[in-house]
């Protein structure tokens, strides 16, 4: 699935994820590549991979994810998706 598709499940997590940034962080958003990094994390692609597809290093992947981690307030990858699921 390339990243400028947009699915239901998508637009959900997404819409959530920022809906929840909006109420504990002032209204600040994840940005285009953070949500980029979310998206494809999300449907369970390897840092590796979504570095691949993004373009970067796969440090960078990692990088966006620890700013992608202290927004949504989780630990892990593991805590993004249940957070994730948890707010649909």
């Amino acid at each position: 699935m390339q990243c400028g598709s947009s699915s239901r499940w998508e637009r959900i997590v997404l819409g959530k994820a920022d809906g929840r940034l909006a109420d504990s962080l002032g209204g600040q958003k994840l940005t285009k590549r953070e949500a980029e990094v979310y998206r494809l994390v999300s449907q369970g692609w390897s840092n590796k991979a979504v570095a691949g597809q993004l373009g970067v290093r796969e440090g960078t992947v990692k990088f966006h994810l620890h700013i992608i981690y202290r927004k949504l307030r989780v630990s892990n990858r593991t805590g993004l998706i249940l957070s994730a699921i948890a707010d649909r």
